[in-house]
């Protein structure tokens, strides 16, 4: 038995339509999120928070760097967690949630925790509950898909009520930062899961709600899709699927995922009552829908079914490895597990082909053993019958020692740390970077409060309140350590009350931090000098003056007062 459709059927490169189609869906995801972020930002960055000190820029690079994806994983985690407890509360039954690159599951052998090992460094979640029968569901299905949005938007809730709670009081360094990040984190995630949009095949959770609001013929189709892969998890074998459901999504558009996935869903129901014929005509049709996609969205799954098809019922080795060879490695999924155990299995059947036994059964005991990890407990008899029908085909042979890297599932050979995660750390550093240029740098987080605080400090000097303005410069100083204007204006305060040498060293700091930009500082340090009796340092200021081209005014002042110092000495 051979499939009609071949593995040259499928280009690389997207067709142009295709290509349109992923620009536009790119650019307006990104116009609507970073139009919600530029509304939320403002509203973040003026509300009022606590004080805290920051000891250097490097300091804050540095933190910020070991703080954004601690606080950004914290967000998501608490985001996945809306979505349990809202589906717990519905009476939904867990399957599995992930955390960045941590999944928990529900799987064949139990409550696990692993590790989602082709990208460690990412910050997406995932989290899927199943009702306990065939239904609709969908008032249910709309409190878990708020779940999530709605705990996102309490952590910023609870967090702006935090900061205002603590407005004006001052706290350690780490903890304010590590509010700020967690709030900031709350406004970058809030867009991402709560405007309504689709990103690639997947859909936000407000453009879910928006759909299971709205009812209608194509929501009855997704409901019916829904409602088969939720079997499938639950346990129900590919034979025993409601056949109404099926045929709802065999009857859906041709350009729809849930004509692709409902006959793929035929083909696997059709292989599990040993239909061969019948399988084939779904899987060529399967495949052919699979065409239409856009190559980075489509499935591994299909490829590897007809891999597999192509070696056990057409005996047709080099078209089967060109299946295989369809394949692409993928930066994230939730379901690496489930998709490594099918490939192996394939892999087994292939080694089958190829005459080699021992590495047939090397790859199907690996196969079988993954099934233990496995959450789709449907497949699960499904993938036995098939693992122990190529274990009887390999006879008596002893298995190898171990698979050969070369012929481990692409998809999921496990790479080295920065290798699978060069992605996550470019995309880490460069939203951090852009933070902080575009204004996440401090003076730019607390535009105001240094600068009211300088202000207040002048208005003091303005009244001759000098000993009152010198606290107000302190804080706009504490607040931003390059406020060059409140060394300035702190140095005027410590001359009117005779502290000279102090006055000289907030001169001395506002001459570091800007040489060349202020000309009249070196009258004021000058004039410092000059009530200390250091003629010398004084007329070296005015000096260095006429060497900056003053305006006139200054000129003449430099000059006279050169002149008078000179004769001083």
């Amino acid at each position: 038995m051979r499939l009609q459709t071949v593995p040259e059927q499928f280009g690389e490169i997207p067709t142009p339509q295709q290509k349109k189609s992923q620009q536009w869906q790119r650019l307006g995801g990104s116009i609507i999120m970073i139009g919600s972020m530029v509304l939320l930002l403002p509203l973040v960055l003026r509300a009022p928070r606590p004080d805290f000190f920051v000891p250097s820029t490097a300091v804050l690079i540095l933190s910020t760097f070991l703080l954004f994806p601690l606080t950004l994983f914290a967000s998501v985690t608490w985001h996945e967690l809306g979505h349990l407890l809202a589906g717990w509360l519905v009476g939904f039954r867990f399957v599995l949630v992930t955390f960045g690159p941590l999944r928990i599951a529900r799987e064949a052998g139990g409550l696990r925790l692993s590790l989602i090992h082709t990208n460690v460094v990412q910050w997406q979640g995932r989290a899927l509950m199943v009702p306990a029968r065939f239904g609709d569901f969908r008032w249910r299905r709309m409190v878990l898909v708020a779940g999530g949005p709605l705990a996102t938007l309490l952590q910023l809730l609870l967090l702006l009520g935090t900061n205002v709670a603590l407005r004006n009081q001052e706290i350690p360094y780490g903890y304010g930062l590590a509010l700020l990040w967690l709030l900031l984190s709350a406004v970058m995630l809030l867009p991402a899961t709560a405007v309504p949009q689709k990103i690639g095949n997947i859909y936000t959770d407000a453009a879910r709600f928006w759909q299971l609001s709205r009812g209608g013929p194509a929501l009855i189709r997704q409901l019916a899709l829904t409602n088969l892969v939720e079997a499938s998890l639950r346990g129900v074998p590919p034979a025993a699927m409601d056949a109404d459901f099926v045929a709802a999504t065999l009857a859906a558009p041709p350009g729809s995922s849930e004509a692709l996935v409902g006959h793929y869903v035929a083909h696997l129901q059709a292989l599990d009552r040993a239909d061969v014929a019948e399988a084939a005509d779904f899987l060529d049709k399967t495949l052919a829908l699979l065409q239409t996609q856009p190559p980075t969205q489509r499935s591994p799954i299909i490829f590897a079914s007809a891999a597999y098809f192509a070696a056990r019922y057409g005996h047709d080795l080099p078209q089967a490895q060109a299946w295989l060879k369809l394949i692409k490695p993928e930066q994230y999924n939730a379901l690496a597990l489930e998709v490594e155990q099918i490939l192996l299995r394939v892999r087994a059947q292939l080694l089958l082909l190829e005459g080699k036994p021992a590495l047939a059964k090397t790859a199907a005991l690996q196969s079988k053993r993954l099934l233990q990890q496995s959450v789709d407990l449907g497949s699960v008899p499904f993938e036995l019958r098939l693992l122990d029908d190529i274990l009887a085909a390999a006879g008596d042979v002893a298995p190898a020692a171990q698979l050969p890297l070369e012929l481990q599932p692409v998809l999921t050979q496990k790479r080295p740390f920065f290798a699978a995660s060069a992605r996550g750390f470019v995309r880490w550093t460069l939203i951090v970077v852009v933070g902080l240029l575009l204004g996440l740098g401090w003076r730019q987080l607390f535009p105001g409060r240094a600068v009211d605080a300088y202000q207040q400090g002048v208005a003091y000097l303005e009244d001759g309140q000098f000993a009152a303005a010198i606290p107000e410069f302190d804080q706009a100083i504490a607040l931003d350590d390059q406020f060059a204007q409140a060394y300035w204006g702190r140095g005027e305060a410590f001359m009117a009350l005779g502290a000279y040498e102090t006055a000289v060293a907030d001169f001395n700091r506002v001459v570091d931090l800007h040489p060349t930009t202020f000309p009249s500082i070196y009258v004021y340090r000058a004039a410092a000098y000059t009530q200390l009796g250091n003629y010398s340092a004084a007329i070296a200021d005015y000096q260095h003056l006429l060497s900056l081209e003053p305006e006139d005014s200054l000129r003449r002042l430099a000059l006279e007062s050169i002149h008078i110092l000179q004769t001083a000495e």
